[in-house]
């Protein structure tokens, strides 16, 4: 009898020990669990601050890059700018030509234009022969402020956007300008902007370009 209960005794002991050694094992791991969950949470709260804050401070800035053209006269009248802020100018009309290059700065929504090179310049002017052409930028003026809206350049003169245009004698079709009244009154451009992206130019028939 007394081995018999000695050994239930032994038995309970030892019971009691490996439960006692799992309910610590699972307070560990539990605990471990936790503290991981913790940390996950942390990292993702994180996560979070930073996408908001990239997501305001670029919100309302210029995606500018790539190539824009004035569509009213032909191909060879644009503007390419580049991701490092460097731009590249050509007008191309008839016999007048420009070529340029420089460094360009986005206020909100204005583009700060500063011009640093010419035709000339070989490296920015790959496409001209300057003997044979002239420079028109010794009497037309280049664009040095232009405003940003809707993937669109308007020119802006004496701190004012232009966005719309008249006139009163009769333009080439291709500029866009229609009679105010139907079939009398001056021409007008409700939508009068200067340079639109590459993709979206959409070329006319009637269309003559020159080079």
């Amino acid at each position: 009898m007394r081995k018999h209960s000695s050994k239930k005794v032994k038995d309970s002991l030892f019971l009691r020990e490996r439960s006692s050694k799992m309910e610590k094992g699972s307070f560990f791991f539990r605990k471990r669990f936790e503290q991981k969950g913790e940390k996950f949470t942390i990292m993702k709260n994180i996560q979070i601050i930073l996408y908001l804050f990239i997501s305001f401070s670029t919100y309302g800035q210029i995606n500018l890059r790539g190539k824009y053209i004035d569509d009213s006269l032909n191909e060879y009248n644009y503007l390419i700018f580049n991701l490092d802020s460097t731009f590249k100018y050509r007008y191309a009309f008839s016999l007048m030509h420009d070529i340029a290059c420089g460094e360009y700065k986005i206020n909100k929504d204005t583009i700060l234009l500063y011009y640093l090179t010419d035709m000339r310049d070989t490296c920015c002017n790959k496409e001209l022969d300057v003997a044979f052409h002239y420079n028109s930028s010794i009497s037309l003026p280049r664009p040095s402020k232009l405003f940003y809206r809707n993937e669109k350049l308007y020119m802006i003169e004496n701190g004012k956007v232009i966005n719309k245009l008249t006139m009163n004698s009769r333009p080439q079709k291709s500029w866009g300008f229609h009679r105010k009244y139907i079939i009398f009154g001056e021409f007008v451009k409700n939508d009068a902007y200067y340079m639109i992206p590459e993709s979206k130019v959409k070329w006319r028939k009637n269309r003559k370009t020159s080079r």
